[in-house]
C-alpha cells in the first residue's frame, strides 16, 4: 500500500509545475521536498497505518543517508522501503518525463548505468538491473498499455 501511495502528495503540485518541461532545478526540489511531505501529511490525516506512512515517506531516503527528508541509512530503512527506491528510481528512469528534453524516458542501457551509481541496496539495485536486462520489453510494453488506458493524454504530451 505504501508503495501505491507514495506520491499521492503531488496532488498537492499545481499540475502546470508537473508538467513544466523546462522546471528549473529548485523547482525540482521543491516537487521533490514537497510532495513526500504531502505524502505524510494525507496518509495520516486518513489514518493509514504507521508502516504504509513510512514505506512511502522514505521513498527518497537513500541507504548512505544522503537522501530526504530525514537522512536514514542502513538498517533504519526497512527492506519494503529499499524496494520502494529501487523501484521508483527505476521507473523514474524509465518513464517518460515532462522535464526532459525528449520527453521519453531514458534507455534500458543508461537506466542500468545511472542506476548502478545510485547510493541505493546493492542486492536489489542489482535485481532491477537483471530486471531490466532480462524483460525490458514486456516492462515497455505494459508501460505503453498505462500510458494508453490510464495517463490523460495532455499530461504526457506537455
Amino acid at each position: 500500500m505504501g508503495a501505491l501511495m507514495h506520491d499521492v502528495g503531488k496532488l498537492d503540485i499545481p499540475p502546470e509545475l508537473l508538467t513544466k518541461k523546462d522546471t528549473t532545478l529548485e523547482e525540482r526540489q521543491y516537487i521533490q521536498l514537497h510532495h513526500i511531505q504531502q505524502t505524510k501529511v494525507i496518509l495520516e490525516k486518513y489514518k493509514f497505518p504507521e508502516n504504509v506512512i513510512n514505506i512511502a515517506y522514505h521513498h527518497h531516503e537513500r541507504i548512505n543517508g544522503s537522501g530526504y527528508e530525514l537522512h536514514l541509512q542502513g538498517e533504519q530503512l526497512s527492506l519494503p522501503d529499499r524496494i520502494l527506491q529501487v523501484a521508483d528510481c527505476t521507473g523514474s528512469m524509465l518513464m517518460d518525463r515532462a522535464y526532459r528534453k525528449s520527453g521519453k524516458g531514458l534507455s534500458p542501457e543508461i537506466t542500468k548505468t545511472e542506476l548502478a551509481k545510485m547510493p541505493l541496496d546493492d542486492n536489489l539495485k542489482e535485481m532491477a538491473i537483471n530486471l531490466i536486462e532480462k524483460h525490458y520489453p514486456l516492462i515497455q510494453s505494459r508501460y505503453e498499455n498505462i500510458k494508453k488506458e490510464y495517463i490523460p493524454l495532455e499530461y504526457m504530451t506537455r
